[in-house]
């Protein structure tokens, strides 16, 4: 944060109507809205912290939200931060500091206000809030939030803090108690300069320095002119800054800082700007009588422009193949806070974003967030792959500053990609072996990419079959986690050609993937499988007469002695053959 809490740009609070219709309840709640402390001592320049508290009579009785506000003079205290909000409730919103335009409190003194909230709602468990059951203590007193305020260098006199509920409901009176700040001044006995504050660089990180150091003389009196080089002198500034002296009061005296810093990163902070009282400063005194006459410790904090750093914002689709996503970006903010609530469409815009995917930021700190994505995307082949996702958080994401101060609000490097649908190709067929009984030959091999096959593959189970001839019985091997092996053992009870299949279907089902579903996987099922069944066949080769001349072969009685060369197919012969199983005779047609 850089010198203090910055105003918010859009008002956050929620706004509580009447929410209660017909005639009031019969019963009636007194809610007590204040500070645990209402008087405190602060000494100048310190920062102190306020714990807002609620509480109720009767005790327990919940309700659907508060909302409230503090109205303070920022002449003498300015709002620098909260934390320990609580966070029971549906909606939260983030404290934001206004200006009292319409004096609201009715008090003149005060010209601003921080702001803040909390919503239940009629459809979770957050309602009502807060939970009488979970987050009531047992003394009735629930702490909303704790507020940092620090006084001004130069505050000498009483302010008040004025704590007013906003929340507007049948049913409830309000009391609202105050907080009284006063001045915790020191006792100072001898002649003495007490100095309180330092400088720090603006908002717009351009150089120019901001807030004061006050030197307050005590026992010393002042002259009733002070000249800057004369009798106040302040050295040790950085090039391009010059320094102002302002008397507040007959004892006080305010030293401001004008210009821009040439150089003004971190590492050219300084600590030795030196602050010193001449003797024609004093009235009655020389400047070494008098303690603190020079202060060789002032300092001046510059800093570093708020960023925002990135790490990883490469997403890739999951195993399952679906179009769901895994990956994230982490964000990292330096220099600011987040908003509670980042909203991807409202603070936080993206683009590039595939249709179906649904981004959520999560703040998981003040100063870090998550985006992720949920849902699937519609279409999620390797040509849908994104290479430039971008994500830009908007003024409404910050809680000091604006996009503009911020160096990085916009990453568009971000990567997602998707993968080519997993799918199995099958390779083979089947023929009936040359026995001609039923029994086949042959294998189909399956092999899956972008998937592995489970451990285990079990024909009729994660793998089943249709028009498997009867007789026969398939059988799946895994051969690895990406192939597998189909046969089928058995004899086919009918293997004639008319019994051929071209239809032998294959399902792999969910179970025989390690992660995707089945119906995300190209091939699945194949149903293009072949068995051919084969006739036996008997050719007839050479024929040659015993004595060698071809024109024996016609004189049927010269055919004694005749070799005929016969070749059978697709069946085997009887493991002993006879004469009496052939019979030879001319045919009609012509022989060689």
């Amino acid at each position: 944060m850089k010198g203090g809490y910055r105003t918010l740009r859009t008002v956050r609070l929620l706004v509580l109507g009447v929410i209660c219709c017909g005639s009031s309840p019969a019963w009636a709640q007194v809610v007590n809205f204040g500070p645990a402390t209402p008087t405190r001592n602060v000494a100048p320049g310190t920062q102190f912290e306020v714990s807002v508290n609620y509480s109720s009579v009767p005790a327990r009785i919940a309700r659907p939200g508060i909302t409230g506000r503090v109205y303070f003079d920022s002449t003498k205290v300015t709002f620098s931060g909260f934390s320990e909000q609580a966070s029971a409730a549906s909606e939260i919103s983030t404290p934001f500091v206004s200006d009292d335009t319409e004096d609201d409190d009715g008090n003149a003194d005060t010209d601003k206000f921080v702001g803040f909230g909390w919503l239940g709602s009629f459809r979770t468990s957050d309602f009502p809030w807060p939970n009488p059951f979970a987050d009531k203590p047992a003394n009735n007193v629930v702490t909303l939030i704790k507020l940092q305020f620090t006084t001004a260098n130069d505050f000498r006199e009483a302010t008040t803090l004025d704590f007013t509920e906003t929340t507007s409901l049948r049913g409830y009176t309000h009391r609202d108690t105050d907080a009284t700040i006063n001045p915790d001044l020191p006792t100072v006995v001898g002649p003495e300069v007490r100095y309180v504050g330092g400088f720090r660089e603006a908002e717009s990180n351009e150089g120019m320095v901001e807030s004061s150091i006050v030197a307050t003389a005590y026992n010393a009196p002042l002259a009733d002119t002070l000249t800057l080089g004369t009798h106040v002198t302040v050295t040790n500034l950085p090039s391009n800054l010059g320094a102002q002296l302002t008397r507040t009061a007959p004892t006080i005296v305010t030293v401001t800082l004008t210009g821009s810093a040439a150089n003004h990163a971190a590492s050219d902070n300084v600590s030795n700007v030196t602050i010193a009282f001449a003797d024609d400063a004093f009235t009655t005194l020389e400047a070494s009588a008098v303690t603190g006459s020079t202060k060789t410790d002032g300092t001046i904090t510059f800093d570093d422009p708020s960023a925002i750093t990135y790490m990883g914002g490469d997403f890739t689709e999951t195993v399952l193949n679906d179009g769901t996503v895994m990956g994230m970006l982490d964000v990292t903010l330096v220099g600011d806070s987040f908003v509670t609530n980042l909203i991807p469409g409202g603070n936080v815009t993206l683009m590039n974003v595939p249709g179906g995917l649904m981004p959520q930021v999560l703040r998981t700190s003040p100063t870090t967030a998550r985006l992720l994505f949920r849902s699937k995307a519609d279409s999620h082949a390797a040509a849908d792959n994104v290479s430039g996702l971008t994500i830009t958080f908007t003024d409404d994401a910050f809680v000091y500053e604006t996009a503009d101060i911020i160096t990085g609000t916009t990453y568009s490097s971000g990567t997602i990609a998707f993968n080519d649908p997993s799918k199995i190709t099958y390779v083979g067929s089947f023929r009936e072996a040359a026995a001609n009984d039923g029994s086949v030959e042959g294998m189909i091999v399956a092999t899956l990419t972008g998937e592995a096959f489970a451990a285990t593959l079990t024909a009729g189970s994660n793998v089943t079959f249709m028009n498997v001839p009867d007789g026969l019985t398939p059988v799946v091997q895994r051969t690895s986690p990406t192939t597998a092996r189909i046969t089928l053992t058995g004899t086919a009870n009918d293997h004639a050609v008319a019994n051929n299949v071209d239809d032998l279907t294959i399902t792999f089902t969910d179970t025989a993937f390690t992660a995707q579903l089945a119906s995300n996987i190209l091939g699945s099922t194949y149903s293009d499988g072949t068995i051919v069944f084969d006739v036996p066949t008997l050719a007839v080769g050479d024929v040659t007469p015993m004595g060698g001349n071809a024109g024996d072969l016609l004189n049927e009685n010269n055919l004694g002695g005749t070799t005929v060369v016969l070749t059978l197919a697709n069946a085997t012969w009887e493991a002993t053959l006879a004469p009496a199983n052939f019979t030879l005779a001319r045919g009609s047609g012509s022989l060689p």
